[in-house]
């Protein structure tokens, strides 16, 4: 008899080989860990850290809240039948996705990745794509040039694009690199110049620090042990323990994590001999796995540019900062971001030589109208500071009409 054996047999009820926790077998298979780097840190770090995946998401939302109209090279609203043309292309722009569902993905991509990588879908013979797709990075690897000039204005750095995509492999090389455009985030890669650069690659230990906070929640939950661990008076047991192996210490383990909260575990050890009790849980509290994660949290939102009230974390007040934050988010990130998008769908559509460009119109949005209060204490300021600009002689009545019906219009 092994002394593992022997131990359960003098100190437990039932002996170890009797119960398996299936709750111990299934989480087993969902230890959860962040490795690798680049394309692959960047996946993994979307896949398993919720909070990364709400901001994004909320940025993506954002963004294609807008409405997508022409305009001249002053911003100003045209009317243009290719506009028509082509939105009716973007709208569905490939088997797969509607508009909304497109670019939202362009933005996910961008900002998991620090670029989206954009196929152009050119029937044998046309000039301008009939759709286009974007390449998830997982499926695509750039390779760049050893030696370029990049001061001659003509040379790209994209020697050629590999792409993998559901079984098929193939090679973009020569013009075929022209079939795809990258959209890349405004942060700067300062040690690959003019190569794309992921936000995540700086909040590496904010997105693992999280990942491992859930994990050891996760663990205190399923797979937390007893609350109280009973010990013998006699020296038994310790002199038998001194002297396990480690194949019967890894017993000893899955027998432990049968104990635990939840409603098939058990909370406290029970033994036939003499035994002091001990007590040796831990809270999440007492880790302070709450608030390591709410710090990680906002870090994560400020490198996105969204405002923390729009979280729903515990310690903001919502409902007297949520418009205000709302708007600071289309403000500061995205209508600087929509006009990145735009640039590109220009780009796609060439509209240079069609008479207008694309531009997100966000003015429709609650939070980027004034309130009715705004609007009159604006009106108000305005009539008197024109009766006393007229009252100083500084301009005529007519003059002072003229601009307030410009400013009321």
């Amino acid at each position: 008899m092994s002394i593992i054996s022997k131990l359960f047999k003098k100190s437990r009820i039932i002996d170890a080989q009797s119960y398996t926790s299936p709750v111990y077998a299934l989480y087993s298979n969902t230890a959860r860990y962040i490795t690798g780097d680049g394309v692959n840190f960047q996946t993994n770090s979307y896949r398993y850290c919720p909070p990364l995946q709400g901001v994004i998401q909320k940025r993506a939302n954002a963004l294609t809240r807008g409405v997508i109209l022409p305009v001249d090279e002053k911003d100003q609203v045209v009317t243009s039948s290719a506009f028509n043309k082509d939105m009716k292309i973007l709208s569905r722009p490939n088997q797969f996705q509607n508009m909304t569902q497109f670019l939202g993905m362009i933005e996910t991509m961008i900002c998991v990745y620090g670029v989206a990588y954009i196929y152009k879908i050119k029937p044998l013979g046309f000039k301008e794509a009939s759709g286009f797709v974007v390449i998830p990075n997982t499926c695509i690897t750039p390779s760049y040039k050893t030696s370029v000039n990049i001061l001659d204005n003509q040379s790209g750095i994209v020697d050629s694009y590999t792409l993998n995509l559901y079984g098929m492999s193939f090679v973009l090389k020569d013009e075929d690199v022209n079939l795809i455009t990258e959209v890349r985030d405004s942060t700067v890669n300062t040690m690959n110049a003019y190569q794309p650069k992921s936000r995540l690659d700086a909040l590496e230990y904010p997105i693992k620090n999280i990942v491992a906070s859930l994990e050891s929640r996760n663990t205190i939950i399923v797979r937390r042990g007893a609350d109280v661990i009973i010990s013998p008076k006699n020296g038994d047991t310790a002199a038998i323990m001194s002297v396990m192996t480690p194949a019967e210490k890894k017993a000893l383990q899955d027998e432990y994590a049968r104990y635990g909260t939840l409603g098939e575990q058990w909370h406290t050890m029970i033994a036939r001999v003499p035994m002091d009790a001990v007590n040796i849980g831990r809270s999440v509290q007492q880790l302070g796995l709450f608030d390591g994660e709410n710090a990680d949290h906002r870090a994560i939102a400020s490198a996105f540019g969204v405002p923390v009230p729009l979280l729903s974390m515990p310690d903001t007040a919502k409902y007297s900062t949520y418009g205000e934050a709302k708007k600071e988010l289309y403000e500061d990130t995205i209508i600087p971001e929509s006009q990145v998008i735009s640039e590109m769908l220009d780009g796609l559509f060439n509209t240079s030589t069609k008479g207008y460009k694309f531009y997100f119109d966000y003015s429709m949005l609650e939070c980027m109208q004034k309130s009715e209060k705004d609007k009159a204490d604006a009106l108000g300021a305005m009539v008197k500071a024109l009766n006393e600009a007229v009252s100083a002689n500084l301009m005529g009545l007519d003059e002072a009409k003229k601009l307030l019906t410009d400013y009321t219009n």
